[in-house]
């Protein structure tokens, strides 16, 4: 809906200044094509400096050898299901995504898992192939490759939904490799072109950490498993670069501004939907100004924004925040329209990456706490009295929080507010990163 605003706003803008039929006001569009033209070729080349590709062939690798290639495991998977989920999916993912599933959610997984296996054996293939090339075939601006980075989000949760019941049958260390193929199809997603890859890489990525810790807690803090989890999280888990994704998706950007220069007002395809285009004619020079006016606004935001993306937290989202705000507050300017659409937010990316580093750092810090406890036969009083070193919140560059509760306790981050305090959390938001334990009694 609010793109389909702003498409409104610029074909009244566009409208407004396609008004310039008199000889006079096509000499002074011709004009100031010729003073923006200077200016996005020199915001051009500084965007050369700092990575960005210019050219859309270069941003796209080859292509491997099929059997190296997961994409075409990724496009199979959905000749054997539709794009929605339907209910008995949906209600298997629970056991993934609650914090504290419940027997109805074991058996509707196993149930799912048990009659999905031709689905389960394609995540298992496709997890096992180095990388995932998609090839676009069409016009990459509009055929962004959703169903391919779709099923990579898919077969991700089919592998940590099938890795929990492994767990619970004691099959500690399938379930742990399991979840390391899940991280796999997490660089599959992020490899892709199109921004929405890195955000895929990154529910992964999330997906796979929670998964990791229901398994530390399934195995009621056993110190072997515990060690397992930290080799996962060490050997495969990594920080996605924000700065990378801002930099192909620049690529993606430079290269619709060109094409629609080039094309005119009536080739602006912005929600893939025909009836959204711009149906309004203008002189050519105006046009190439606008273009150009809207190309250099645009790149000048990914030159502030990707230099600080891959920064910490605490010292880049108010930066990259006041960066965005300046943009959405530009709401009678002409040359900043395109770039109200097109320029992703890049402090709510920064916060999602830092969310996910976050549990990162929380699940390494229990399993730490685990291992810590079955040598010394009790929690210990403080992450510092582990002595090992373990990573820092990414919220404030500081010690995670931690706290002993009866037969248990409690490890956590401050989250973006910096004041959450390891109490009650939004479960289905997941922005609290927060580990709570207490030690199940066994009876006997």
């Amino acid at each position: 809906m609010k793109r389909i605003c702003v498409i409104i706003l610029l074909s009244a803008l566009l409208a407004r200044s396609a008004g310039a039929e008199n000889l006079a006001s096509q000499n002074a569009a011709i004009l100031r094509d010729s003073l923006h033209r200077p200016q996005y070729q020199k915001t051009l080349e500084l965007a050369k400096k700092i990575g960005i590709k210019t050219r859309l062939s270069d941003l796209t690798p080859v292509n491997p050898a099929n059997l190296s290639n997961a994409a075409g495991i990724y496009i199979k998977m959905y000749s054997y299901a539709s794009l929605e989920a339907g209910p008995d999916e949906e209600s298997a993912y629970t056991l993934v995504d609650e914090p504290e599933p419940v027997e109805a959610d074991w058996t509707a997984a196993k149930s799912f898992v048990d009659g999905h296996k031709d689905l389960i054996e394609l995540a298992h293939d496709a997890a096992a192939c180095p990388v995932s090339i998609i090839v676009h075939t069409a016009n990459p601006l509009t055929n962004h490759p959703l169903l391919e980075l779709g099923a990579c989000r898919r077969a991700a949760r089919f592998l940590a939904m099938e890795s929990l019941l492994m767990a619970k049958e004691g099959k500690m260390d399938e379930a742990i490799h399991n979840i390391d193929q899940c991280f796999r199809i997490g660089d599959h997603a992020e490899s892709d072109i199109a921004l929405i890859g890195w955000l895929v890489g990154e529910a992964i990525d999330s997906t796979a950490l929670r998964s990791l810790q229901h398994i530390l807690e399934i195995s009621n803090g056993n110190p072997d498993v515990a060690r397992a989890v930290t080799e996962s999280i060490a050997k495969h888990w990594k920080k996605r670069s924000l700065a990378s994704a801002l930099r192909k998706d620049a690529a993606l950007d430079i290269d619709k501004i060109q094409q629609w220069r080039a094309g005119g007002p009536e080739s602006v395809d912005i929600t893939g939907d025909p009836n959204d285009r711009l149906h309004i004619k203008m002189p050519t020079p105006l046009w190439h100004a606008f273009m150009d006016a809207n190309g250099t606004y645009l790149l000048r935001i990914y030159l502030r924004t990707i230099p600080i993306a891959d920064s910490p937290y605490k010292s880049a989202y108010q930066p990259l925040s006041i960066i965005m705000a300046g943009v959405n507050n530009r709401k009678t300017s002409a040359d900043a329209t395109l770039a109200q659409i097109m320029s992703p937010d890049a402090s709510k990316l920064l916060m999602t990456s830092t969310r996910t580093q976050a549990k990162a750092a929380v699940t390494a810090a229990a399993a730490a706490v685990f291992v810590y406890s079955a040598a010394h036969g009790a929690e210990p009083d403080s992450l510092s009295q582990i002595g090992a070193p373990l990573p820092l919140d990414p919220f404030n560059d500081r010690p995670l929080q931690y706290r002993r509760i009866p037969h248990g306790f409690v490890v956590y981050s401050v989250g973006e507010t910096r004041k959450y305090r390891g109490g009650s959390f939004d479960s289905k938001a997941h922005k609290e990163q927060v580990f709570y334990w207490q030690k199940k009694v066994v009876k006997t």
